[in-house]
């Protein structure tokens, strides 16, 4: 990428890993991110860290030791987020399930899930969500500024329009039912994004094959 800005495309990389740092409740924030649908987007932002994270890769170390080691890493790296993404379903499905059952049992049943499901700290999600979707626009914005033929890069561009309709998928399923639904509404985003994950980490397997076959 003879015309490709560095600064920016420095600066892309690190705005949307702060993104992923955010999502992964690592303290960057002072308070957990509640529920499982934001958390679960990280599995759609860990894809799109590790394409960006391969092409500063060719930038900083010699392209043809990347062109060696890229093939198994992103086969090791689409298996782990489809395990990842096949666990986050089942145990999104698992708590949807449960809640739904408790809901529906009235009357104990419908208590308990009060007492234990009914809260959700919808606000401070909907502030998570805003501030997440604030970097992954000025990330796309970086990055295009760094080298506008990225656009020309249809997978690249699909999977960033990904990453950021599951982002707007997960707040319109936390705002638009009342609040004591937004639990369940939060499990079904969990299970969403995990089948998102699943489709995107096959897909990165799948193309990862033709370059561990050149290998051997």
């Amino acid at each position: 990428m003879e015309t490709l800005r560095k600064p920016f495309f420095y600066a892309a990389f690190i705005v949307l890993f702060l993104a992923l740092l955010i999502e992964l409740s690592t303290g960057i924030i002072d308070f957990e991110v509640p529920g499982l649908g934001i958390p679960s987007i990280a599995l759609i932002d860990s894809l799109l860290v590790f394409v960006i994270g391969m092409m500063l890769l060719n930038i900083l170390i010699s392209p043809a030791l990347v062109g060696k080691i890229s093939g198994i890493s992103t086969l090791i790296f689409s298996l782990v987020i489809l395990i990842t993404s096949t666990m986050l379903l089942m145990y999104s499905l698992t708590e949807l399930t449960a809640m739904l059952a408790l809901l529906l049992a009235v009357p104990f049943g419908t208590a308990v899930y009060f007492t234990l499901f009914a809260p959700f700290a919808r606000a401070e999600a909907a502030m998570v969500l805003s501030l997440l979707i604030l970097l992954k626009v000025v990330f796309a914005i970086l990055l295009v500024m760094s080298n506008p033929r990225f656009l020309e890069n249809k997978g690249l561009v699909f999977l960033i329009f990904t990453v950021l309709l599951v982002n707007i998928l997960v707040g319109f399923l936390h705002g638009f039912p009342p609040g004591f639904l937004v639990s369940i509404t939060d499990a079904l985003a969990a299970i969403i994004v995990a089948l998102t994950g699943l489709i995107w980490s096959l897909n990165l397997l799948i193309r990862s094959l033709p370059a561990i076959l050149k290998i051997f």
